[in-house]
Order: structure tokens, then C-alpha cells, then sequence
């Protein structure tokens, strides 16, 4: 009786290895299977590149400017101007150019500024033909924008400030911001 138990047992221990090894087998080979998908794609890269270009400046009046400005980016900076009078004004015209390959959308732009009261006026403006919302301002691959900087003395202004002609105004600029589109 022991003897046809350890058969029986044996038995069951083959049969069990036996499937082991078939089932082994089979795992091997599905692993061993080559998955071909074909097909191609291309993959072209894209750049950003928005800066200011082409600056101007022309003055009104006795309006000079003191230390030119600097551009970095998108950002026209750390530039002095004088005025002397009411009515005198300084225009610092410029491009905004989309030299990448992906749109740019306008977000906003802000103007570097010191507070002299009534005597002097700062705008920063966008044009071109046909320009009138800001989402105009927006930029394809290729296209430029010009902005004027407007730095004036309120020519109606009739009261001056004390002593201190000329007035000088330090560290002006101005920042215009995109976004991917």
C-alpha cells in the first residue's frame, strides 16, 4: 500500500512537472514573439523667438534723450530722457517681430515709469493699420507689430516744477508680453 501511495505521489509530482515545463514553454515562446508595426513619422521642431526690433527715436520740443535705451527680448529698458517745457515729448517707435516658427498671442504689456506728478505723460501704444483690440496685436510666424513709447510733457500744463528744469527722467522701459497661441 505504501508502495502504490509513493507511485501515485510520484505520479502527480510528474504530471504537475511535466505541465510545468510545457506551460514554460509556451511562455517562452509568446515572449520570444517580434511585434512589427510599421508606419513613419516626422517631427519637426519649433522655435520661439520674440524680440524688439528696429528702434527709433525722435524728440519734440527741447526733449532729449540722455542715455539711449537698451533692448533685451522683449523688453526696451534703462533709458533717460530730459524735458524742459510743457509740450516737449519723446516718441521711441519700435518692432515687435515673431522671428519663431510657433504664433504668439498678446498678453499685455507695462511701462517702466517715475511718478513726476502733472508735468510729464507716458503711453505706450500699438498700431498699424486696421489695429484696434489688443487680440490684433496678436502674432503669426513671421509678422511684426509697432509700438510707439510716448514719454510728453502735458503741454497744457501751466505750472512748473520749482526748480528743477530740466526735469530728467531715469531708468524708463517698457516690457510686452506673448504667450504661445
Amino acid at each position: 500500500m505504501l508502495r502504490q501511495e509513493s507511485k501515485k505521489f510520484l505520479m502527480i509530482v510528474l504530471g504537475v512537472l511535466l505541465l510545468s515545463v510545457f506551460g514554460l514553454s509556451i511562455a517562452y515562446a509568446i515572449l520570444n514573439v517580434t511585434l512589427n508595426i510599421g508606419g513613419s513619422a516626422k517631427v519637426t521642431s519649433a522655435d520661439w523667438d520674440i524680440s524688439i526690433e528696429n528702434v527709433s527715436i525722435v524728440t519734440d520740443g527741447s526733449a532729449s534723450v540722455l542715455k539711449q535705451p537698451v533692448v533685451d527680448g522683449t523688453e526696451i529698458k534703462d533709458f533717460n530722457v530730459s524735458l524742459t517745457k510743457p509740450g516737449d515729448a519723446i516718441y521711441i517707435t519700435f518692432y515687435v517681430t515673431n522671428n519663431g516658427s510657433i504664433d504668439a498671442k498678446f498678453v499685455n504689456s507695462t511701462l517702466h515709469t517715475v511718478d513726476y506728478g502733472v508735468y510729464k505723460d507716458y503711453m505706450l501704444t500699438y498700431f498699424n493699420v486696421g489695429l484696434t483690440t489688443p487680440e490684433e496685436v496678436n502674432l503669426a510666424s513671421g509678422e511684426s507689430r509697432m509700438f510707439m513709447y510716448e514719454i510728453s510733457w502735458d503741454s497744457m500744463a501751466d505750472t512748473l516744477p520749482g526748480n528743477t528744469l530740466p526735469i530728467e527722467i531715469n531708468n524708463l522701459g517698457a516690457t510686452i508680453l506673448y504667450e504661445q497661441k
